[in-house]
């Protein structure tokens, strides 16, 4: 018996292939490739996919140098200094108030200067100067009621029309006015006879008393009371401490529209108003020493001579003399007032012994009374000696006017 041929040896592919289950896994795993590479390639293509856009649109020649000239203006827009702040004139009054300006002097005294030689006359014409911030000492313009701080006498501003809760009180014309203040000048000055009136809230501080011809309005607005006051029938006092820059015989001149009294140490040394208080017979005792009539205000009318004549009765008077000792300081109190319309106040020293510079007539050129070298307002004045000397000023030792 022959025997069978042995079956031919198959090979591994062939082995491979021939099972079913193998062949089948290996299609799919290879699709399963397919799809995850293709998958791969698409997402990366995604994430670097770049999209280009256009500038803007080029304008033409027209709209740039339109949007050129905007551009330009709007820078010197805001470049421009910014709008200066109005000044604010303060309003009130305490007894004499007086011009504002900025006060160089830091300490509590001023340091006088010596005296200096004969000014010219002086005389000024321009806008009638209220009163604003700021302090005193400066060599600057003083306002006409005094400074909000700084060096001087410390003013006081009182309405006699009303009380100090805003009630009406019987002052109400110009006679009622002037015997009150007759009593308040009997009563020794006294800040209590005087609170009973209402009073500006801040006090003003004088380096001078030298009000141009101005209109009474003024007053309460430099300090600071205009829309409580009407600017009639009130009074303004100014309290401090003074010393003479030289030691010798001095006399107080001035006048006032309508009233300007000064006293030193508690005596009256200058009593100029108009003829009110003489009228209705009131303080008799003071008699000015020489009335010297500078033309001012000028009335329009003259006098026999061919001067003119001033509105004020008899100008300015020239009060007794007083030695006063360089160094010593001595209490000062200036009350002024005013019942409505044009107001001025006007206070000089004259020193025996010096050799003024004269006016036409004949009369003397004084310095002005000041604590500081402010200079005056502006405004009409009467004429007065420029760089006159100093006075050293404190404040007063009686309690603050301003304190109840």
């Amino acid at each position: 018996m022959s025997e069978e041929p042995a079956p031919p040896r198959r090979k591994f592919w062939q082995k491979l292939f021939a099972s079913k289950i193998i062949l089948l896994s290996v299609a799919f795993h290879f699709l399963l490739g397919v799809g995850a590479t293709f998958y791969i390639v698409q997402t990366i293509q995604a994430k670097r996919k770049v999209v280009f856009q256009g500038g803007p649109p080029s304008p033409n020649r027209s709209t740039r140098a339109l949007e050129h000239k905007v551009s330009v203006a709007h820078r010197k827009k805001t470049m421009s200094a910014p709008a200066q702040a109005k000044r604010i004139a303060t309003t009130g009054f305490s007894k004499i108030s007086l011009p504002e300006m900025p006060h160089m002097p830091g300490a509590t005294e001023i340091i006088p200067g010596k005296m200096a030689g004969m000014g010219g006359m002086g005389v000024g014409f321009g806008p009638a100067g209220g009163g604003g911030p700021g302090g005193g000492g400066g060599g600057g313009s003083a306002p006409s009621f005094g400074f909000q701080n700084g060096n001087g006498l410390q003013g006081a501003f009182y309405d006699l029309k009303q009380t100090f809760n805003r009630k009406p009180t019987p002052i109400n014309n110009i006679e009622r006015f002037v015997h009150e203040l007759d009593a308040f000048l009997r009563n020794g000055w006294s800040p209590d006879f005087l609170n009973r009136y209402f009073k500006a809230p801040a006090p003003l501080y004088a380096t001078q008393i030298f009000v141009p011809d101005i209109d009474s309005s003024n007053a309460p607005r430099a300090f600071g009371v205009e829309r409580e006051v009407k600017p009639a029938l009130w009074i303004a006092v100014y309290r401090g401490k003074v010393s003479p820059p030289e030691t010798g015989v001095y006399h107080f001149v001035g006048g006032g529209d309508n009233i300007l009294i000064v006293s030193l140490n508690s005596n009256i040394v200058l009593d100029k108003s108009w003829d009110y208080r003489e009228r209705w017979g009131l303080d008799k005792e003071w008699t000015p020493v020489a009335m010297y009539d500078y033309g001012f205000p000028g009335s329009g009318s003259r006098t026999k001579d061919g001067r003119i004549k001033a509105s004020v009765p008899g100008g300015f008077a020239k009060g007794q003399a007083v030695n006063l000792v360089a160094g010593t300081f001595y209490d000062m109190q200036v009350l002024i007032g005013d019942d409505g319309g044009i107001t001025h106040f006007s206070l000089y020293v004259e020193k025996e012994g010096v050799q003024y510079q004269r006016t036409p007539n004949g009369l003397p050129i004084l310095p002005l009374f000041r604590v500081s070298a402010d200079k005056p307002p502006p405004g009409e004045h009467p004429p007065f000696m420029e760089n006159g000397p100093i006075w050293r000023s404190r404040p007063s030792s009686a309690a603050s006017v301003f304190s109840r």
